[in-house]
């Protein structure tokens, strides 16, 4: 028994959405003040390509969603963290418009995952 090299097989096929032009960094900072980890396997940071686990990636579509309507967010997320993650992507619209942005974006990603994964992978280039 031993461990062993294997070949990924089957080419990575991405979803049709591509959002946040220049703003990876920016959509990672926001994912982490909305309680979901991001894993990345650049261990300083600034990769290209992240993953989430879907269930906090669904977390934190609800907590921004609380951000929108005002209400509570859950045990873990801090509305003036959010607030500031949100106005770091630099939009002109304010910081409620970029939230509603970042929700609408998130959903397309969302809807577009490989749904018989536990994870969800990011790509940027």
């Amino acid at each position: 028994m031993g461990k062993r090299i294997h070949v990924v097989k089957k080419r990575e096929e991405y979803g049709d959405s591509s959002v946040f032009t220049w703003k990876q960094e920016e959509f990672k900072n926001v994912l982490f003040a909305l309680d979901c980890g991001v894993h990345e396997s650049d261990e300083c940071g600034y990769s290209d390509r992240f993953e989430v686990m879907t269930e906090e990636f669904e977390t934190a579509m609800k907590n921004l969603d609380a951000y929108i309507n005002g209400t509570p967010m859950r045990d873990g997320c801090d509305r003036d963290e959010v607030e500031e993650c949100l106005s770091d992507f630099g939009y002109d619209e304010g910081v409620m418009e970029t939230a509603k942005y970042v929700m609408e974006c998130m959903k397309k990603l969302y809807e577009e995952r490989d749904k018989a994964s536990n994870w969800m992978i990011f790509v940027s280039w």
